[in-house]
């Protein structure tokens, strides 16, 4: 929890007190660099998404440097929990990116994954890009946009 405190400041942001361990429902360690905590309140959920660059520049603790434990220094991704609507939604905008992929010497192109409320798209040569869901064009005009290869329509 000090590490949100201190990174976000809550109460400068609308909250109007610090997060606390009851705004906590579980915690899961990934592998030995990441963590995934689930957040009951749809309030403090948003809070963090709005907030997510500061938490990724701030240490675990102000005191001491990550470097000098000779420890690995952790990761805080931060990802929003989708309601049951939305995960349909995000499953029919991921199929309709995968139907686009051209497959080259059997491998396809690009890879497409769902991320929170965007789809990441990874060509095969490592460029990155998100679709988000706001975003006005269809998937095939996005792909086009960026220049990957995909299907004609």
């Amino acid at each position: 929890m000090f590490r949100f405190n201190t990174a976000i400041n809550p109460s400068l942001r609308g909250l109007e007190r610090d997060f606390s361990c009851s705004d906590i429902t579980n915690i899961l360690i990934g592998d030995n660099k990441s963590i995934v905590v689930r957040l009951c309140s749809f309030e403090v959920k948003n809070m963090i998404m709005e907030n997510r660059k500061l938490l990724s520049s701030c240490l675990g603790s102000p005191f001491v440097e990550a470097s000098s434990l000779n420890q690995p220094t952790w990761k805080m991704f931060v990802s929003p929990h989708l309601d049951s609507q939305d995960v349909k939604n995000q499953k029919i905008v991921l199929q309709a990116f995968l139907s686009q992929q051209v497959k080259e010497n059997g491998t396809p192109n690009f890879k497409a994954f769902s991320q929170g409320y965007s789809i990441k798209i990874i060509t095969a040569e490592g460029a990155k890009y998100f679709y988000p869901f706001d975003c006005k064009q269809s998937p095939h005009q996005f792909l086009l946009s960026k220049g990957i290869k995909c299907k004609k329509q």
